[in-house]
C-alpha cells in the first residue's frame, strides 16, 4: 500500500492539518525534510512500529514508512498514547539499498530542528563500512567501522580505525552467527555471546559469559505464527539476570 505523508502524519499529528493564517514565511528547512512531501509506503509484512521500556513504562510508538523499493526512509517517534510527535529520523539508501545516511530531527511547536546524524562510507568491495557523526555544534568525526564477509554478513565492529582496538567479534556457523565476541585492545575475549536458534532457524535467545563464567539468557525474542520478531526482551547478567526491558514491533 501506498499513501502520501500528508495523512499519515495528519492522524500521527506531525504536522497541522488547517491553514495557518499567519503570514511570515517559514524558516529555512533540511534539505532531507523533502521526504515529507514525497510518496511513503506501507508495504504489508513490513514493521510498521515499534516501541521499547527500560526499567520504565513504555515508550510512544516509533512509525516506520517506507520508499517504493521497500527501505524505511522515515521513523516518526510518537509520545506515549499518540499524542504528540517528539522527533523523527530521516534514513538515505544508496543504489545497493544500503543505508548511507541517518539524520535525526527534533519537533516542537511545529518546526523541525536537526540535531545529528550518522554517515556512512563504504569500501569499493563493499566489506568495511566506516561509520561518522556530525551534529549542529561538531565537526564530523569518526565513531566505528563494520567488516563484512562476502556473504554480505558482519564479522566486526569496531570502535576505533585500526585492527587492533577494542571491537565485537562475529563467529559463523551454518551462515549464521553463532558467537560474539567482545575483545579488547590488548585482545583478550572480555565477554563471549552464544546464540541460540529455534528448530525453525529463527534466534531464540543471545545468551551470554563473562568473567564469572556464568551463562544465562541475555536476550530473549519471540515470534508471531508467521515468524515475524514481536518481542526482544532484555535482562541484566550483572544483577542476576532479572528482567529490564523488552522492544515490541508490530506490523503492517
Amino acid at each position: 500500500m501506498k499513501q502520501s505523508l500528508i495523512i499519515a502524519v495528519c492522524f500521527l499529528g506531525l504536522v497541522s492539518c488547517t491553514n495557518d493564517p499567519d503570514p511570515t514565511p517559514a524558516a529555512p528547512t533540511h534539505e532531507a525534510l523533502s521526504v515529507l512531501d514525497e510518496e511513503l509506503y506501507t508495504p504489508k509484512g513490513k514493521i510498521k512500529a515499534s516501541r521499547t521500556n527500560h526499567l520504565t513504562p513504555l515508550t510512544g510508538y516509533t512509525y516506520r514508512y517506507y520508499d517504493a523499493r521497500g527501505n524505511n526512509v522515515l521513523r516518526v517517534r510518537m509520545s506515549p498514547e499518540d499524542k504528540d510527535t517528539l522527533s523523527i529520523s530521516i534514513f538515505k539508501f544508496d543504489e545497493k539499498d544500503r543505508a548511507i545516511e541517518n539524520l535525526f530531527f527534533t519537533y516542537e511547536a511545529g518546526v523541525f530542528e536537526w540535531t545529528t546524524s550518522l554517515t556512512s562510507i563504504f569500501s569499493d568491495d563493499g566489506l568495511r563500512e566506516d561509520v561518522y557523526k556530525a551534529s549542529v555544534d561538531a565537526k564530523e568525526a569518526y565513531r566505528y567501522s563494520y567488516i563484512y564477509n562476502a556473504d554480505g554478513g558482519k564479522t566486526e565492529w569496531r570502535f576505533g580505525y585500526e585492527e587492533n582496538t577494542e571491537k565485537y567479534r562475529y563467529v559463523y556457523e551454518n551462515g549464521r552467527i553463532s558467537e560474539e565476541h567482545w575483545v579488547l585492545e590488548n585482545g583478550e575475549i572480555f565477554e563471549q555471546y552464544h546464540y541460540r536458534y529455534r528448530d525453525d532457524g529463527l534466534l531464540e535467545a543471545r545468551e551470554t559469559s563473562g568473567t564469572r563464567g556464568k551463562m544465562d539468557d541475555a536476550t530473549q525474542y519471540e515470534y508471531n505464527a508467521s515468524g515475524q520478531l514481536i518481542e526482544v526482551r532484555n535482562y541484566d547478567q550483572y544483577w542476576g539476570f532479572a528482567y529490564t526491558g523488552m522492544t515490541e514491533y508490530v506490523y503492517y
